[in-house]
């Protein structure tokens, strides 16, 4: 397992920098309710898998004749309603669309740095919801749970901070006070 506090031997280039990618130190993400800001993370991580389904789901079917002839301009009838339960398929696919387009590169970015075991953890207990046990188990090889604590708050807070995501617990400052100049 790589050393928390060292680099792995992936690096990002942004805006000319070079970037190692590194785990948030204890420091930073203490100030923060860990606890909330995941809550809050697995909402918009739910909203995204949605929005990804939704444009996924609608061109496959529309590729396939499965739903036919839709555009942005075409209705279809879902019923049940007295008004003819017209909905607009589309717009919910444009609005999914226009999300995913807004999202993804602070994703990527965010990913981009990522230790090996930050990733590891975004993918296997973020994306796949499979239990931090099992993770820690068979992945990390039965880190302790004080172990995987900082990989997992730092990937949390790597994540929420960029989109806002983020709760500091009361009485704390965040870094509204930091000049990236």
């Amino acid at each position: 397992m790589e050393n928390i506090l060292s680099s792995s031997n992936s690096s990002t280039k942004n805006e000319g920098v070079v970037e190692t990618p590194y785990v948030l130190p204890k420091k930073t993400w203490i100030k923060y309710d860990m606890g909330l800001t995941r809550n809050n993370l697995d909402e918009f991580l739910s909203k995204y898998f949605e929005a990804k389904t939704r444009c996924l789901c609608s061109i496959e079917f529309c590729s396939k004749g499965l739903i036919a002839d839709i555009s942005p301009t075409k209705i279809i009838n879902t019923g049940g309603s007295s008004d003819g339960g017209f909905t607009s398929m589309s717009n919910s696919r444009i609005d999914a669309e226009n999300f995913l387009k807004r999202v993804t590169p602070i994703i990527n970015n965010v990913k981009a740095t990522f230790t090996k075991t930050e990733n590891n953890y975004f993918e296997y207990c973020l994306l796949s919801n499979n239990s931090e046990d099992s993770f820690r188990k068979y992945k990390l090889n039965d880190i302790s749970k004080n172990g995987l604590k900082p990989i997992k708050y730092s990937c949390i807070l790597k994540l929420a901070l960029p989109l806002g995501l983020d709760v500091l617990k009361k009485g704390t400052k965040g870094g509204d006070d930091i000049d990236c100049k």
